[in-house]
């Protein structure tokens, strides 16, 4: 992660942001401002407290509590996903895992911080009008994407949970987050990580499971998730990788039409799962 040039007053703008921060006096990093909060826990903004470089280093730690990793019974989900992160370190287009802590609260994943956001609200920001991206620009960004999975199928691990607010971006060469000209005359800049391991297995363990799970965001769930079907002899629900191939297509559209295919409205669960099955949609036009 590339460090941003000192403002007049010799401090970056990520270092003001965590001005009135505290540290947990229980590690070397030091926690400022909620990001968001889950189900079991909270992302802050972080420094690392001990480091040697002219500018502090700005992280991102999803601090997760081991009273709620316990009720929830998520100890075997964690330990997939801090697994993955492992294994994914030397793919380009997928986050890195920094640094895990561990204390008798709970667990710390140490990632790093992107100012810019996830591509929801990225594209929020560049594009609050339209709410969607020209179709050049998709282009651009979709082709990163297909990579990254194309490296990370190849390694044998399936996502299950693509959608927008799980991929964060980077601009690069310090251009501002909300700096609308980024889209239409350098999209290049933008690169783009694929984060959120929390749902992600690895085809070996997929295929040894006695029972397939159908998981991700309710607006994204594939086909092949819903419906049952015959295998091996037993009637239920069974996928390969192509479960992320149906998320890319559904990601696609939404980046394009600034909705998803099968969208209800008002949001209905139940309704929505029916179209997936009957593979009910359309074409709006274009914002």
């Amino acid at each position: 992660m590339k460090s941003s040039k000192e403002n007049s007053a010799g401090k970056t703008k990520e270092d003001k942001e965590i001005t009135c921060m505290l540290s947990d006096g229980k590690t070397k990093y030091e926690f400022g401002r909620l990001l968001n909060s889950g189900m079991i826990g909270f992302a802050y903004i972080a420094r690392s407290s001990h480091t040697e470089s002219e500018y502090p280093m700005i992280y991102c730690v999803k601090r997760m509590l081991g009273k709620l990793i316990l009720e929830k019974n998520l100890i075997t989900p964690l330990k997939r996903e801090t697994e993955i992160l492992g294994m994914i370190q030397e793919m380009e287009g997928c986050v890195k895992l920094v640094d895990v802590l561990r204390d008798v609260d709970g667990l710390g994943l140490v990632m790093p911080y992107y100012p810019a956001g996830d591509l929801s609200r990225f594209i929020k920001t560049v594009r609050p009008k339209a709410r969607c991206l020209p179709e050049s620009v998709a282009r651009t960004l979709f082709t990163q994407l297909v990579r990254t999975f194309q490296e990370l199928h190849g390694a044998g691990i399936v996502h299950r949970d693509l959608k927008l607010e799980n991929i964060l971006v980077e601009v690069e060469d310090g251009r501002g987050q909300s700096d609308p000209s980024v889209i239409e005359k350098c999209p290049e800049k933008i690169k783009l990580y694929l984060s959120d391991f929390g749902f992600a297995i690895t085809l070996k363990e997929l295929h040894e499971q006695s029972a397939y799970q159908a998981v991700g965001t309710p607006t994204y769930l594939p086909y092949e998730m819903l419906t049952r079907g015959m295998t091996n002899g037993k009637n239920g629900i069974y996928y390969t990788e192509s479960v992320d191939i149906w998320c890319l297509g559904v990601l696609l559209y939404q980046i394009l039409y600034a909705t998803t295919p099968f969208m209800t409205e008002p949001f209905d669960r139940e309704a929505t799962k029916n179209l997936i099955r009957q593979l009910k949609y359309g074409f709006p036009k274009s914002p």
